[in-house]
C-alpha cells in the first residue's frame, strides 16, 4: 500500500516497508549504506586521552569527591590513589574509571577516610 506523501518534496511513503523494516538492522545498512553505525578503527587508545577521559568523568561525577584522588595510566591501566570518603565512592569511582573506552583494567588504591573533618 504506497500512498503519496502531502509534503511536497517528500517523495512516497511505504507504509509496509515501515512496519516489516522498523526494527532490522540490515535494513538500516541497506538503506543508509554498509558504514551504518560503525566507528573508525583504533588500533591503541593513547594513555594521555585516557587520563584525560578518567579525570573527565571523575570531575563531573556529583557523588565523588575527586579532589583527594590521583589518576595514573600505564598501558591502559588506570590507577587510582589518594583519599575517598567512603568505600561506596572508592567503588564508584573505580566503576566510572572503568566506563572510559579503552581502559582494560582498574587498579584502585583508594584509601577510605571516615574523617570528614580532612575534606575540609
Amino acid at each position: 500500500m504506497t500512498k503519496k506523501n502531502p509534503i511536497y518534496g517528500q517523495g512516497f511513503h511505504h507504509f509496509s516497508d515501515e512496519k516489516n523494516f522498523s526494527n532490522d538492522p540490515w535494513h538500516e545498512r541497506y538503506r543508509y549504506g554498509s558504514h551504518y553505525r560503525r566507528g573508525p578503527k583504533i588500533s591503541e587508545v593513547q594513555s594521555s586521552r585516557i587520563w584525560e577521559d578518567v579525570c573527565d568523568v571523575l570531575a563531573n561525577a556529583f557523588d565523588v569527591d575527586a579532589s583527594q584522588m590521583e589518576v595514573y595510566v600505564e598501558d591502559n591501566i588506570v590507577f587510582l590513589s589518594g583519599n575517598a570518603r567512603s568505600p561506596e565512592e572508592a567503588l564508584r569511582a573505580e566503576k566510572l574509571a572503568y566506563s572510559v573506552f579503552g581502559v582494560e583494567k582498574v587498579r584502585n588504591q583508594l584509601h577510605v577516610m571516615y574523617d570528614q573533618k580532612s575534606f575540609s
